[in-house]
């Protein structure tokens, strides 16, 4: 691409009326029709418009300079550095003016909510962070010269030498051939496929026996953007994975950790009360109607929300004109949304906000006092710092839960400062103590 197409032409004619913003990442003009509107300090010059309403604000920069010649070079510069576009510090994915800073800060929808946000009694600033285990030096704090020391073969077999520690501790003893011909873990090692590392991790897909419950159906009659086949196997193995574990007779509270559009929490605490629906009846008892609490925690806004299903309550209709919900019952679920990051919720007073009782009780002696087991902890898609986050979260309830289910990816962005688990990893592989951070960097490429 020459100098001629990266650079918009003063001619209006060559784009013929339209915006003169050429988008560098999408390499084109901007296809926006021109506005006749110009900033008002160069409407008293004779300023020809060149570009649209969104990119009005380029004005400041060198096209003024251009087409601006009357101007005294010292009123131009002061000018342009007054009209400078900054990104705003709360949100950057917006641009505002230099000098409205101070302005912006106290109406910026934004800053609005992160206000707000602090006002909750559930918030309490960074309670979340710092993981879990003894701190050690930091790659980040190293120079470039302690990088270049470290071994890649070595290290790569200290990481391979930690995970069969932890999928395949037994591998030495189980008299294969492979095993007998190898006489120490590193030839072990050495010897491994990539296969035979994948196949060592054991996984189960339960989506097949929720298939055949009705999950697909559920989600069609409740008009549910689940966002295609590959999230509604991954939110069925789930839902599986929680009912074949006897994890649905006990639990009365589901916490959705990184709720984003709640598909998880929507589905798995309606499998939960059509559960507790089904076993009431046949008990006989009389109490039906005490309804599974559903707690979303998010820090974010996200379209296409679940929670719309809640609002519509469109029940599945058999042929007779009777509801049929054989799969889950989502007329006994309670919704709640708590808006905050998970660096900064205090998961006790996000569960007593949301009507969720007696959870900070303690005896005399300050320990906490013994409750039954009734909430259940699902995420689906919590990137690796934030698996991290949710688990130190939900340690001040741990006489609480019943079980945690978590679908982690990303673990790309884990993060030595937040990982909970740095003491295990330590014990098995030595060499984490000093290259936490090279560790998770290495993850990265995985």
């Amino acid at each position: 691409m020459n100098a001629t197409e990266q650079r918009p032409s003063k001619d209006t004619r060559d784009r013929k009326g339209r915006c003169h913003h050429y988008n560098e990442q999408r390499k084109r003009y901007c296809r926006q029709m021109i506005s006749q509107r110009v900033p008002a300090f160069l409407s008293a010059y004779n300023i020809i418009p060149i570009y649209c309403g969104n990119h009005a604000s380029m004005y400041k920069d060198q096209d003024i300079c251009r087409i601006a010649d009357n101007l005294d070079p010292a009123v131009k510069r002061r000018k342009i550095e007054t009209r400078r576009r900054i990104p705003c510090p709360v949100d950057p994915s917006h641009t505002i003016y230099e000098t409205n800073l101070k302005k912006h800060l106290l109406i910026c929808p934004k800053a609005k909510e992160a206000r707000e946000e602090r006002q909750k009694n559930y918030y309490q600033h960074n309670i979340n962070t710092g993981g879990h285990g003894a701190h050690s030096m930091n790659l980040k704090a190293k120079n470039e010269e302690s990088k270049k020391n470290i071994d890649p073969l070595s290290f790569a077999l200290q990481i391979l030498m930690a995970y069969k520690q932890i999928f395949l501790p037994d591998a030495m003893k189980k008299g294969t051939d492979q095993a007998q011909s190898c006489g120490t873990d590193e030839e072990y090692i050495r010897s491994m496929t990539k296969e035979e590392m994948y196949q060592a991790i054991p996984t189960q897909n339960n989506f097949p026996s929720e298939a055949k419950r009705g999950i697909e159906s559920l989600v069609t009659s409740h008009r549910v953007k689940i966002g295609g086949a590959k999230h509604l196997e991954q939110i069925g193995s789930i839902a599986g994975f929680v009912r074949n574990n006897n994890l649905l007779e006990n639990s009365e509270v589901v916490l959705e950790m990184g709720a984003g559009r709640a598909t998880t929490g929507f589905i798995v605490s309606g499998v939960v009360a059509r559960s507790k629906y089904a076993t009431a009846r046949a008990s006989n008892m009389e109490d039906l109607k005490k309804k599974v609490k559903l707690v979303l925690v998010e820090r974010g806004s996200s379209r296409a929300k679940a929670d719309a299903v809640f609002r519509r309550n469109l029940p599945t209709e058999g042929q007779d004109g009777q509801k049929k919900e054989d799969y889950c019952k989502v007329d006994d679920v309670e919704k709640h949304r708590i808006k905050c990051d998970l660096s900064h919720v205090n998961i006790p007073c996000a569960l007593e906000d949301a009507g969720v009782s007696a959870f900070t009780s303690t005896r005399i002696d300050g320990t906490a006092e013994d409750h039954k087991r009734d909430t259940l902890v699902v995420a689906k898609h919590l990137c690796g710092a934030g698996t991290d986050l949710a688990l130190k979260s939900i340690h001040s309830i741990r006489h609480r839960l019943n079980g945690c289910v978590l679908a982690t990816c990303c673990h790309g962005v884990c993060d030595w400062s937040l990982y909970v688990g740095r003491d295990i990893l330590i014990n098995i592989m030595a060499e984490a103590a000093k290259e936490g951070d090279q560790l998770f960097c290495e993850e990265s490429f995985n």
